[in-house]
């Protein structure tokens, strides 16, 4: 038995099913989540399924944080992180033309 797999799973299946339900009820951003847009917690959703189908073969620990992590990346790296004007951004815009790494 795999509860912590379980458990993000049966979260997932929800978080995509309520989303899916605020989308077409005419809601598409998220005013408690800073008017984050509702297709992207549906991705998320999807993202988790996907990770802990794809690493059923580890442990259910390592597969739930891998996936909690992939999800918190997919999230939070290409939107939130401040790009310098030299490397194509504008500054303090927030707003990365292209991923560059970090530096």
């Amino acid at each position: 038995m795999r509860p912590l797999s379980l458990s993000a799973a049966i979260f997932a299946v929800l978080l995509i099913v309520y989303e899916v339900i605020q989308i077409a009820s005419g809601h598409l951003y998220q005013k408690v989540l800073d008017k984050m847009d509702a297709t992207t917690l549906v991705e998320l959703g999807i993202l988790t399924l996907l990770g802990v189908y794809t690493l059923r073969d580890q442990t259910d620990l390592h597969a739930v944080s891998f996936t909690l992590v992939a999800g918190l990346s997919f999230i939070f790296i290409p939107f939130r992180v401040q790009y310098p004007a030299a490397c194509g951004g504008r500054k303090g815009s927030g707003l990365a033309p292209r991923l560059i790494p970090f530096i």
